[in-house]
């Protein structure tokens, strides 16, 4: 149970992704992105208009921008607060939330939480990057056909190597990114291969495809190739309670605490048909016997 020992190299999550050309859909690629602050230039004027003092301005603009000064520092800086919504009391909840806010963020973890190393019983997998090329890139073209209605992985989508080529030629800062590590994600004593997918802009909610997905593994037809297991209960479950109508505008993670392993899912946005009943909302669960058991709920406040 738990993370196995492998050791990996952490996986490059910069800019969460998911499939825009990859599915088919078209569309620009246009970074919409967080807008960044605004910058004043305020130059004290240099000239005196209508014959005015030019000391006058000067102190004026001092005076001013002391004022100012005294505003700024008389306005406190909140960090951002998980507030229990579901699971307060519980052990795994009140330690979850802890963590999160020890970092003392301004913005939502929404693409990827973190684990403070001071909280011993905390703990994440290390994922191993999956090159996007042999059989790595004959996993992704069937991630590609397991998220089509069909959930086929050896049927072709249509114009799936020409989508497959241009993502794979404009991935920068988008993806998509894979990568792999061995967990025991449904708490059953055995350890499973499991994929973690990033595509999109994370987090950009106007694109609907920025999401971050798990998957269950298995081996496939040929050596050393691997596909997603979808007959695994798990594997179902990640699908249709944790990640539902394909994760769109979700971000999906794995800890493990005190032993135990939970999966996390960060809801970008409202909407019920991903499971979504707030946006900025985080919700925990913990997947065993068959069932996927939505443990906690967090709402980020002071975004």
């Amino acid at each position: 149970s738990g993370i196995s020992a492998t050791t990996a190299d952490s996986i490059d999550a910069t800019g969460y992704p998911y499939p825009v050309e990859i599915y088919g859909h078209g569309g620009g690629d246009k970074i919409i992105g967080s807008a960044g602050s605004d910058y004043v230039n305020a130059y004290p004027q240099t000239t005196t208009p209508q014959g005015g003092s030019m000391y006058s301005i000067k102190s004026r603009f001092k005076a001013l921008v002391a004022a100012a000064g005294l505003l700024l520092t008389s306005v406190p800086v909140f960090a951002g607060q998980y507030d229990i919504i579901k699971g307060k009391g519980v052990e795994v909840c009140e330690a979850y939330k802890k963590n999160l806010e020890s970092f003392k963020d301004t913005k939502p973890m929404s693409c990827e939480r973190k684990i403070n190393p001071i909280f011993k019983d905390l703990e994440k997998p290390r994922w191993k990057t999956v090159e996007l090329v042999g059989k790595g890139r004959e996993l992704l073209r069937r991630v590609m056909r397991y998220h089509d209605y069909r959930r086929d992985q050896s049927i072709a989508l249509e114009h799936e190597d020409s989508h497959l080529d241009v993502s794979l030629q404009t991935r920068e800062g988008r993806g998509p990114f894979m990568g792999r590590t061995r967990v025991d994600i449904n708490n059953d004593g055995k350890v499973e291969d499991v994929l973690i997918f990033h595509y999109g802009y994370c987090p950009n909610v106007i694109l609907p495809y920025t999401q971050t997905n798990l998957f269950v593994l298995k081996e496939g037809p040929q050596p050393q190739e691997m596909m997603i297991d979808g007959d695994h209960p798990a594997e179902k479950l990640l699908r249709n309670k944790v990640s539902p109508s394909g994760g769109s505008l979700t971000t999906a993670d794995v800890f493990v605490y005190k032993k135990a392993t939970y999966v996390d899912k960060y809801c970008l946005v409202k909407d019920q048909f991903t499971g979504c009943v707030d946006e900025d909302s985080l919700i925990v669960f913990k997947i065993e016997a068959n069932d996927a058991n939505e443990i906690c709920r967090y709402k980020y406040l002071n975004k």
